[in-house]
């Protein structure tokens, strides 16, 4: 079986998709299970509230905007 270059190059493209929205999906369930375990459901889901939330709790870098 031979290969091209256009085939090697489409399964990079693929590759690298597959690879983002890997990435991004496991940042959303990390912000997600932080949102969840500091907040809780006694507050609102107020985007203000979050960001000083975020600001002042985050536990890492990749959680602060």
């Amino acid at each position: 079986m031979r290969f091209t270059i256009r085939d090697l190059l489409w399964l990079m493209v693929v590759v690298g998709l597959g690879v983002g929205w890997w990435l991004d999906h496991q940042t959303l369930r990390r912000i997600h299970t932080f949102w969840a375990d500091h907040v809780g459901r006694e507050h609102s889901a107020n985007p203000n509230d979050y960001k000083r939330l975020m600001e002042r709790d985050a536990p890492h870098h990749w959680l602060k905007h």
